[in-house]
């Protein structure tokens, strides 16, 4: 909200606001941008042009140089051209065996037109009846399927709990779209703008679940943005983190209420309630040093230093 009136100026001067721009908001995508040139002393990301781009993530290429090869030097140079830093592989395909798939696709391609001619297809009918059209393909459930979404989830984010109406709920696909184009409402889900960012486009998670279907603890603990500025003194924003850090974390909506002023502890405890089935253990080894760094922002933002520890009520 302090920097609304600029990132507003720039997104108006310098970006076109179309409806089929691809990603999340874009006013909340500026403020990642320049939180991140800040953080970094302003040092510019890297630029790809477009020429140099499509030239260095040409796929056919790719297959034709290792046609001939086996397997195992295939799979090691795929790798490998996978991690460069100057390549753009991991935004176009999240996961390695999805680029390993286009990749294979593209050799089985390139081997049929060798075999049988450039104008061979594997889909051409074997009598002469006419097959039907697919269905035209559309990149986002209609306004009518997202307004039923938002009514069945009353108009609040599945994971923290937000329900800003006006500017903070999206309507999610639980299945990612690149992994299979769902628009039913059985896979949508409500989500605020930063718990869908947080998720992304590759994480399958869905949020009307209470019960993690985990069965030994995550690794690590999920690092999502901390109330700052006059949002550090708000309750209200911290419950919501706390709920999204939890829920990330388990998988699911794992967490049943948030106490921030139990018994009048006036924030010196704050307290946590899972849903039955979700293992505290998983939970537990975090919350000292999550309570830490939630002290650390709050005294920065120049507001009181708590909570002195966060537990596990019931």
């Amino acid at each position: 909200e302090e920097v609304l009136n600029r990132l507003t100026a720039w997104r108006d001067a310098y970006f076109d606001r179309g409806e089929d721009r691809p990603g999340g908001d874009l006013t909340d995508a500026l403020l990642d941008l320049t939180r991140h040139l800040a953080q970094q002393e302003k040092e510019r990301p890297e630029f790809f042009s477009f020429e140099d781009t499509r030239k260095n993530h040409d796929l056919d290429a790719t297959a034709r140089e290792y046609l001939n090869e086996g397997a195992r030097v295939v799979d090691q140079a795929l790798r490998a051209e996978y991690t460069k830093r100057n390549r753009l592989w991991r935004v176009f395909y999240p996961r390695y065996d999805q680029f390993k798939s286009q990749y294979d696709a593209c050799v089985n391609r390139i081997l049929r037109e060798e075999i049988h001619g450039p104008d061979a297809r594997d889909d051409v009918p074997t009598s002469p009846t006419s097959t039907p059209s697919p269905p035209a393909y559309t990149p986002e459930p209609s306004d009518e399927t997202k307004r039923q979404v938002l009514v069945r989830d009353n108009h609040r984010c599945l994971c923290c709990g937000n329900d800003n109406r006006r500017r903070a709920l999206q309507v999610d696909h639980i299945v990612p779209k690149y992994l299979r184009v769902d628009h039913s409402i059985e896979n949508l889900q409500t989500l605020c703008g930063t718990c869908n960012r947080h998720k992304g486009d590759t994480e399958i998670i869905d949020f009307r679940n209470h019960r993690t279907t985990l069965t030994a603890a995550p690794e690590g603990f999920p690092d999502t943005r901390m109330p700052s500025g006059r949002n550090a003194k708000d309750p209200g924003q911290w419950d919501m983190y706390l709920r999204r850090c939890v829920n990330f974390h388990y998988r699911c909506a794992a967490t049943e209420r948030v106490d921030l002023a139990a018994r009048g502890e006036r924030l010196r405890i704050w307290r946590l309630w899972l849903f039955q089935g979700n293992p505290p253990a998983f939970l537990e080894p975090h919350l000292p040093a999550l309570a830490a760094r939630i002290r650390q922002a709050r005294a920065e933002a120049g507001f009181q230093p708590a909570p002195e520890e966060i537990v596990i009520a019931g």
